[in-house]
């Protein structure tokens, strides 16, 4: 079986680990230990100098613990400074640049993020697509917790169909399925991605996506306490 190849940003470690947790990220770190066999995480040198600056001696220990467990390293420099350029051309700061070509080189499935601000920099094409993939990843995780093997799709609105969710979520979810390949294929629309979108339908994916994961926070602290 194929591993689910994720890179996990900053934040996630920092508030998984140190002082001031969030639930969701501590529920991340979990999954990926309990689901070693089937996720596959990559962290580069910059990432780890940035979570070991944030954290306590305990904490850090606990860090270099978890990405010994699970991870693979690797160093800044074997990052293709052509991948970094064309985010750099296309508006991204430096560090957001380094990172979304850092995903780009190892050609991880999900970049798994809180503090990239492609908002800010006009990528709403982009804040689209992480929104879908956002969603896409806390359902697919469900399926993992409840052991039964992880549908090979990108259609949220099914995903969310085969666990028999609501209707109004389903409703929500359907809203995001859309922007996996519309966000991406330029031949898909009569414009390329991010000419179709505009701040305003990126906030509104943005919202939508986090009201999927607060209307599903219930069901997945169920199935966390049932293991």
């Amino acid at each position: 079986m194929r591993h689910l190849l994720i890179v996990l940003d900053t934040n996630e470690y920092i508030f998984g680990i140190g002082a001031a947790k969030k639930p969701s990220c501590e529920r991340l770190l979990d999954l990926v230990i309990e689901e070693a066999e089937a996720i596959s995480v990559r962290i580069v040198r910059r990432i780890i100098d940035e979570v070991e600056s944030n954290l306590s001696e305990i904490g850090r220990k606990t860090f270099f613990s978890f990405i010994s467990a699970v991870a693979e390293i690797d160093e800044d420099h074997v990052v293709p400074y052509v991948f970094e350029h064309q985010y750099e051309i296309m508006g991204f700061k430096p560090a957001d640049a380094f990172i979304a070509a850092y995903v780009q080189w190892v050609e991880a499935d999900y970049l798994i993020t809180e503090n990239r601000h492609f908002l800010e920099i006009g990528g709403y094409d982009v804040a689209a697509f992480l929104a879908h993939q956002s969603v896409e990843k806390l359902l697919k995780s469900i399926y993992a917790v409840k052991g039964e093997k992880i549908p090979r799709t990108h259609y949220i609105d099914e995903l969310a169909k085969r666990l028999h969710l609501s209707g109004q979520l389903i409703d929500s979810i359907l809203e995001l399925t859309v922007d996996y390949t519309f966000s991406r294929y330029p031949d898909v629309a009569e414009h390329v991605p991010y000419e179709e979108y505009t701040k305003e339908i990126a906030e509104e994916k943005v919202k939508i996506a986090k009201e999927v994961f607060r209307s599903m926070e219930q069901l997945y602290q169920g199935l966390l306490e049932e293991k």
